[in-house]
């Protein structure tokens, strides 16, 4: 579904702007959708979300630097 999602909105990790950020964190990372949009833009990527189930489909993405389950606040 998700790459479905991608195709659809036309995402893709050919951002021409490579690392226009030093570090981003995706809040609520949920499947890593956003994560694989943003690749491109940030030389480091975090995810973060309550949901450890989410956090297991994020990492299929391979996009992310570090993932893990937990509050906002423990990313900050």
């Amino acid at each position: 579904l998700d790459q479905e999602v991608m195709q659809k909105h036309k995402f893709n990790n050919t951002n021409e702007t490579k690392s226009s950020f030093c570090r981003g964190a995706d809040l609520g990372c949920g499947t890593g959708l956003s994560g694989m949009a943003f690749r491109d833009c940030v030389h480091h990527l975090s995810g973060i979300d309550l949901s450890p189930d989410m956090v297991e489909r994020a990492k299929l993405t391979n996009c992310y630097d570090c993932l893990m389950v937990g509050e906002l606040e423990d990313l900050l």
